[in-house]
């Protein structure tokens, strides 16, 4: 795991480039590189992770061994690396490292851009042609690898971080009004949008060309299946596959640690692997202070089970505002969702002692786990909202008001409109976009729901298309998100093998299992039946969430709002109070996120100079 950097069609300054890969230092603490084509304005940048071939012959940016002007900077793993080495050998490829960053230049030579069809893995990265003249963008089909570019003019900027890209060009650090409306209404930024205005996300499942003949463009290579068979699948085939994705995982030069809690998905990584010949891998349980909250008991239990040894790596529940400033200067988007505060912790705690680790993002996606897939069906839905709400609001002691309608009626437009308020219920867009007047944000329902649009489809059972939906949207733009930068900021590598293309096409291919007797993912389930403890298989979801936050202050949110630059620098209304009124539902939740957003605009802004506000996407 790594960080790339570069420019195209202009070349920073020499102390820009070394400041631009220095601020990637824990994504890659092992090593940095920098690359200059003879013939062209092109410069890579790399900041390195050692974990496959550690040695010198795996330093990046890497040049073709026979083709000195074919040059790559790479982040990410290709977990089909050995099967995929052979078949090229056999072709005529000879590799001078055991480094999976020689494939990509292999895979290149053999089938151009479409090598992106070929590798399976998570990855982002920059490959310059110069016989061509022209550069290739590509990121992982479900965006587990961030990758972000600049584009003015001629000139292409791009690297693994925005605050790389800022260190290339430092004028450009407006803030975008848009970008922090979804962070509201949704809970993250979804792409192709950042944070910041003229620095773009480039899509999952997308390459983009510059230079040469193509000046600048940006092609999709690959989505989610768009029908699914009207079988479930085998459970045969299913086993055999995830035997086959849990075991390439592994690839690995340095010890690998698999993320144990005593849920169904990571219990099933946990089943999986141990049916590896000659496994070499140890459970890691995260173990909380609250003996309510803490898994790791159960976690063990399994890991004996299956003859896995355990570690158990404790995780205290105080120093929740000091961790929050930490999270908002790790982040390099804000987030609603307080699970980005449990995950920098437990990075931290794991990195003491790995550099990789498994985990089970994605299997709620593919195997329908998420507890908003429950009572689709449009009565239960009014049902579920009318009882929803009347806890809510017999829980903070006041009646119903305008913006119980106001959600109520935004939940039955559409089954989108009612999943996006199931899946994140804290801002309708139309409040978004007041609490962002000083911007002169237009924020609409319209732009809130395209994200989801864009993989929606109507003619799928609806718990189908919702999985997919989550699966590009909140699993890519929120999940992948919060496990990359929480992990790299202290130098960890997460692999999710559940994210594997082979098994997520396979799943979403097949209609969705859905809930039997109210237990969600049925296959797991069954997958897990006789090889692991009852008490695991009985055992309620829970959340990987911020444990200790039933005694958290949330009222003193509001005055450190106020006091923020969000507020100071006229982007957030001063007004803001009365969107968090006594009585506004979900008043808690909506404290948390404009918390969130206040103090990753205060950690990544700085003190010293503010940030020029953007109004809109088109500025």
């Amino acid at each position: 795991m790594c960080g790339i950097v570069g420019a195209a069609g202009w070349l920073p300054d020499k102390q820009a480039r070394q400041e631009a890969c220095n601020v990637m230092w824990a994504r890659g603490p092992d090593g940095a590189g920098h690359w200059q084509a003879k013939n062209a304005d092109v410069w890579l940048g790399h900041r390195r992770l050692a974990i496959v071939d550690p040695t010198s012959a795996g330093s990046q940016p890497m040049a073709h061994p026979d083709r000195a002007d074919v040059v790559v900077s790479y982040n990410g793993e290709i977990y089909n690396y050995q099967s995929l080495r052979v078949g090229l050998e056999r072709q005529g490829s000879r590799f001078r490292s055991n480094c999976d960053t020689e494939l990509l230049l292999h895979a290149y030579e053999c089938w151009g851009s479409d090598l992106v069809k070929h590798v399976q893995g998570m990855f982002a990265f920059a490959l310059w042609d110069g016989g061509k003249r022209e550069l290739l963008l590509a990121r992982d089909p479900i965006g587990q690898k961030p990758l972000y570019f600049s584009r003015h003019g001629g000139r292409l900027s791009f690297a693994s971080t925005p605050e790389a890209i800022q260190k290339l060009e430092p004028d450009r650090q407006a803030v975008l009004a848009d970008a922090l409306a979804y962070v509201l209404t949704l809970g993250y930024v979804p792409a192709p949008l950042s944070a910041w205005q003229g620095i773009e996300q480039l899509p999952p499942g997308h390459i983009a060309r510059w230079g040469g003949n193509v000046g600048f463009q940006l092609m999709r290579y690959w989505s989610p299946p768009e029908c699914a068979d009207a079988s479930n699948g085998s459970d045969q085939e299913f086993e055999e596959l995830f035997t086959q994705v849990c075991q390439e995982h592994l690839l690995s030069d340095v010890p690998v640690g698999l993320l144990l809690s005593a849920g169904l998905d990571s219990t099933s990584l946990a089943t999986g692997l141990s049916d590896v010949e000659a496994l070499d891998i140890a459970a890691v349980g995260v173990g909380f202070d609250e003996p309510g909250e803490d898994e790791s008991e159960i976690a063990a239990q399994t890991a004996r089970h299956l003859g896995l040894p355990f570690q158990r790596v404790g995780m205290p529940v105080t120093g929740i505002d000091e961790v929050r400033l930490e999270v908002g200067a790790a982040a390099t988007e804000p987030q609603g969702y307080s699970a980005l505060l449990p995950w920098y912790q437990a990075s931290r705690a794991i990195s003491r002692n790995y550099k990789v680790v498994l985990s089970g993002d994605g299997a709620d996606e593919l195997f329908g786990g998420y507890r908003w897939y429950a009572n689709l069906q449009w009565p239960r839905i009014r049902g579920a909202w009318r009882n929803l709400f009347s806890r809510r609001l017999l829980a903070e002691r006041a009646n119903p008001n305008q913006r119980v309608a106001a959600m109520t009626r935004f939940a039955h437009r559409s089954p989108l409109h009612r999943h996006a308020m199931r899946l994140f219920p804290r801002f309708l867009p139309e409040e978004a976009a007041q609490l962002f007047a000083p911007a002169g944000c237009q924020f609409d329902e319209q732009a809130m729901l395209a994200p989801l649009e864009r993989h929606y489809r109507a003619d799928l059972p609806l718990q189908d298309a919702l999985q997919r939906v989550d699966l590009m949207g909140f699993c890519s733009g929120s999940i992948l998100s919060k496990t990359d930068r929480m992990s790299m900021a202290h130098s960890v590598e997460v692999r999710a093998p559940f994210l594997d293309r082979r098994l997520v096409e396979w799943a979403l291919s097949h209609r969705a299992d859905e809930a039997v007797e109210g237990e969600a993912k049925p296959l797991l389930r069954r997958y897990l039946a006789g090889r692991v403890p009852e008490n695991v298989m009985a055992r309620p979801k829970q959340g990987f969430s911020m444990r200790g936050m039933g005694s958290y202050d949330f009222d003193s949110l509001e005055a450190e709002i106020a006091a923020s630059r969000l507020v100071g620098d006229q982007l957030l209304s001063a007004d803001f109070s009365r969107y968090l009124a006594p009585g506004v539902p979900f008043r808690q939740a909506r404290l948390w996120t404009l918390a969130a957003v206040a103090c990753w605009y205060e950690q990544q802004v700085g003190h010293e100079q503010g940030a020029e506000v953007v109004q809109t996407r088109e500025g």
